[in-house]
């Protein structure tokens, strides 16, 4: 496992605990640890970024939460194509943050696992 995988594990503890500081803390060093391992454009990060827009949605910080979903997509869409299951969901993720229908989000949350199988199964 590497060192961004625990800083993963941690996060999502901190998060069902509701220690949404650490777990924000957690998922920034772990998204900088990926850049710096990877690269600032593999999409390992997408992951990162769109988990990390995820947590600032739930914590209502919605301006840093779209910076980190936006540059999400924008590696998603290279990597997988416009029309990838990932890469819409991410895209409604961005529609309901920017016209304020924060209710989608749990909707649109639970559609993400099937996603991202899809994008490991090379859908």
């Amino acid at each position: 496992m590497t060192h961004s995988t625990h800083m993963k594990a941690l996060e999502q503890y901190y998060e069902d605990s509701g220690d949404s500081d650490t777990a924000e803390r957690l998922l920034t060093r772990a998204l900088e640890a990926d850049e710096q391992r990877f690269g600032p454009r593999h999409t390992v990060l997408a992951e990162d970024l769109f988990n990390l827009g995820l947590l600032l949605l739930a914590t209502e910080k919605y301006c840093k939460a779209e910076k980190m979903i936006l540059r999400a997509l924008e590696l998603q869409k290279k990597a997988l194509g416009p029309q990838h299951p990932v890469v819409k969901t991410t895209i409604d993720v961005l529609t309901a943050l920017q016209t304020g229908q924060s209710a989608q989000f749990e909707t649109l949350e639970s559609r993400m696992p099937r996603a991202l199988d899809a994008q490991d199964a090379g859908v």
